[in-house]
């Protein structure tokens, strides 16, 4: 979800704005979670705007496939260093903002990632058993081998 594409309705303001003091990595993929976990998503495929880049852009487009793989490669490589926050540092942070509006099982899913949680058992089991997944394929098989690597 991009977030110049993204209209909320006032009760999922209230529920990201409960999140403002999170440590999350970019407020479009903040919204899309706390949104996916407490309400509904509706994907409209009407494409409405043109999409621009400019010398702003924190996360732009890809001039094509490779180069998308060839910047995934190198945020994979770089970490931290390139201000990608990990998934599990997301999670943890999520768990600590919603944690008490979250059920059992839905605490429980994030926790599979969260900070917390990481190690060498963890990695193996979200590698074979993940029910997380992205859009394409490929980036499904990347996400899996990133929690083999432990490096979510």
């Amino acid at each position: 979800v991009t977030g110049c594409t993204a209209a909320i309705n006032s009760a999922a303001r209230d529920i990201v704005l409960k999140g403002s003091k999170a440590n999350y990595a970019m407020h479009d993929w903040w919204i899309f979670i706390a949104i996916s976990f407490f309400g509904k998503i509706y994907c409209d495929s009407e494409p409405t705007i043109k999409y621009r880049q400019h010398g702003g852009n924190v996360v732009g487009a890809a001039k094509g496939a490779i180069d998308d793989y060839v910047r995934k490669v190198r945020r994979f490589i770089k970490g931290a260093r390139a201000g990608v926050v990990p998934l599990s540092k997301q999670a943890q942070a999520f768990l600590d903002t919603y944690s008490s509006d979250l059920n059992p099982a839905k605490r429980r899913l994030v926790g599979l990632i969260s900070e917390r949680e990481k190690g060498l058992a963890r990695s193996l089991y979200l590698f074979f058993f993940t029910p997380f997944r992205r859009q394409r394929r490929i980036d499904s098989f990347i996400l899996r081998v990133m929690f083999l690597l432990g490096r979510y």
